[in-house]
C-alpha cells in the first residue's frame, strides 16, 4: 500500500516509474549492478540535471529502528534529494533512485558535548554548477511523505543556497541566528526523545521545557529570539507534549517550535519534529501550524516517561577490620 501511494505521487509529479517486472532482479545482481554504476550513474554534476528531474524533501517515519538514521540525515542536510521517479526492487524491498546534494557530516556526539554558539554551524555547503550529487537508495518502506516537490532548476537551487549561506542584508544577522537557535532547540528535543524512550519533552510550560532541554544545550541564550527588545522566547507546539514520536504522522511537516511573531519581511522561522528548520512565509506557517496541531494520531498524551535506567555502580572494595586488604 505504501509503495502504491509513492508511485501515485511520482506519477502526479509527471516522473517515470519503472514497473516491478522491469526493476525486480535477484538481490546480489541488482546491488552489484547499482554499486558498479552499470544501471545508474554513481554521481551527477548539478549542471547535468534538467527539468525532467524533481527536487523534494523525503520524510522518514520516526520509528525506533530508523530514528537515529533519520536524525543524522536531517542534521547532515541529507533529506533533500533529486529524482526521476525510478523505483527498483531488491528482494522484497523497494527503493527510490535519488541523488543527494552535498552536505556537511555533523558529529552528533560532539555537538551535544560542547556549547554551540556559532550561527554558521548549520549552514549548508556552498553549491556550484560542478557540485557532485551522489546516488542514494531511499527505502520506500521508511518514507512517511514527500514534500516541497518542484521541478529541478539549477539557477533557483544556487540562489536558494546562496541566500542560506549569505542572507540578503535586509534579513539581518538576527534571522540567521534565530534559525540556528531553532535547529539547536530541535536537536535538543530529539536527543531528549532518545533518552526518554522516544517521547517528546513537556512543552506546555516554557520554564519546564527550558529546564529539561538545558542539559543538552548548555546555553540559555538559545531559548530567546535574538534582537528582540522584550527577550521573547520561542513558542512550542504544546499539542506534542509527552507524545511519542510514533504518534506523529508526518514529522517533517509537524512544527515543533517557532518564532512568536512575524518578521518585518513577512516570514517566520520554525523547526519541525524531524529536526529540520526553515524560514516560512506567514501564510505557509499558519497553514502548517494548524495542520501540526491535528497530526497527532492519539487524542490524549501518555503519562510522563521515566528516564532510561542507569547501570548500577560497582561497589568499592573495603578493607577488613584488621586493616589489611583481602
Amino acid at each position: 500500500m505504501r509503495l502504491l501511494k509513492i508511485v501515485y505521487l511520482l506519477l502526479v509529479m509527471g516522473l517515470p516509474v519503472l514497473s516491478t517486472a522491469q526493476s525486480t532482479k535477484t538481490s546480489s545482481e541488482t546491488m552489484s549492478e547499482i554499486f558498479s554504476g552499470k544501471t545508474h550513474p554513481l554521481s551527477y554534476k548539478l549542471k547535468d540535471l534538467t527539468r525532467e528531474w524533481a527536487s523534494m524533501r523525503v520524510g522518514q517515519s520516526a520509528t525506533k529502528t530508523d530514528y537515529l538514521q533519520m536524525l543524522s540525515a536531517v542534521f547532515a542536510g541529507g533529506s533533500t534529494f533529486v529524482t526521476k521517479g525510478e523505483v527498483v526492487a531488491v528482494g522484497d524491498t523497494q527503493y527510490l533512485i535519488t541523488y543527494a546534494l552535498p552536505a556537511k557530516r555533523i558529529d552528533m556526539a560532539a555537538l551535544m558535548n560542547t556549547p554551540r554558539t556559532d550561527p554558521d554551524a548549520f549552514k549548508p555547503i556552498k553549491l556550484t554548477p560542478d557540485s557532485l550529487l551522489t546516488l542514494t537508495l531511499v527505502n520506500v518502506g521508511s518514507m512517511s511523505n514527500l514534500s516541497e516537490i518542484h521541478p529541478f532548476d539549477m539557477d533557483e537551487e544556487l540562489r536558494r543556497n546562496e541566500e542560506e549561506i549569505h542572507p540578503p542584508k535586509d534579513e539581518k544577522k538576527a534571522k540567521v541566528t534565530s534559525l540556528s537557535n531553532l535547529k539547536q532547540l530541535g536537536l535538543a528535543a530529539m536527543m531528549y526523545c532518545q533518552d526518554y524512550d522516544e517521547v517528546m519533552p513537556p512543552m506546555k510550560s516554557p520554564e519546564k521545557l527550558r529546564s529539561v532541554l538545558m542539559p543538552y544545550l548548555k546555553n540559555n541564550d538559545l531559548f530567546f529570539v535574538p534582537d528582540t527588545d522584550k527577550k521573547q522566547t520561542y513558542v512550542a507546539n504544546t499539542s506534542l507534549s509527552y507524545h511519542s514520536l510514533a504518534e506523529i504522522a508526518s514529522p517533517a511537516e509537524t512544527i515543533l517550535m517557532y518564532e512568536p511573531s512575524t518578521s518585518s519581511d513577512g516570514t517566520r522561522a520554525a523547526v519541525f519534529a524531524d529536526g529540520h528548520a526553515k524560514i516560512l512565509p506567514e501564510a505557509d506557517f499558519q497553514r502548517l501550524l494548524k495542520q501540526s496541531q491535528m497530526k497527532i494520531l492519539t487524542s490524549a498524551p501518555p503519562p510522563k516517561p521515566a528516564p532510561k535506567p542507569k547501570p548500577p555502580r560497582k561497589k568499592a572494595h573495603t578493607a577488613p577490620k584488621g586493616g589489611k586488604k583481602p
